[in-house]
């Protein structure tokens, strides 16, 4: 069974560009492809994180918060290894409803690359946790 679509927006790895929507190929995403609910009209995933509103003292770098909606699954987490500004982050949009640690090995085999930089920035791997309202 093959992956479903997968986005990541981010820092794409070996680069310092800001942070744009990629397809698992390193290319670029158009106003084609289709959205997820955390998407608009020219970007199918925005730079984003469920937690964006909060104090930036509580970034958690590497802990990738799951949620889903609509039929997609969102993994996102504070990411400082491709740009060390607070406030910096790395998503994945995926077309399936999964449960996290499912969702969190297809974005594993889809960036590779991703992973190891942030991992390496970490000295430890990334862990999951579903998402909810800090309050």
């Amino acid at each position: 069974m093959a992956d479903p679509i997968i986005y990541f927006c981010g820092v794409w790895p070996r680069s310092t560009a800001g942070h744009y929507c990629f397809l698992t190929n390193g290319a670029w995403t158009h106003s084609e492809h289709p959205r997820s609910p955390w998407g608009d009209k020219y970007e199918p995933l925005l730079d984003t994180h469920p937690d964006r509103d909060d104090d930036p003292r509580t970034e958690d770098e590497g802990v990738f918060v799951h949620m889903a909606s609509d039929g997609w699954t969102l993994l996102a987490a504070w990411d400082r290894s491709g740009d060390k500004r607070r406030g910096s982050t790395a998503s994945f949009a995926i077309q399936a409803e999964l449960e996290p640690e499912a969702a969190l090995d297809v974005a594993k085999r889809s960036f590779p690359a991703v992973f190891d930089r942030i991992e390496a920035h970490l000295s430890r791997s990334v862990v999951v946790r579903p998402w909810s309202r800090k309050t």
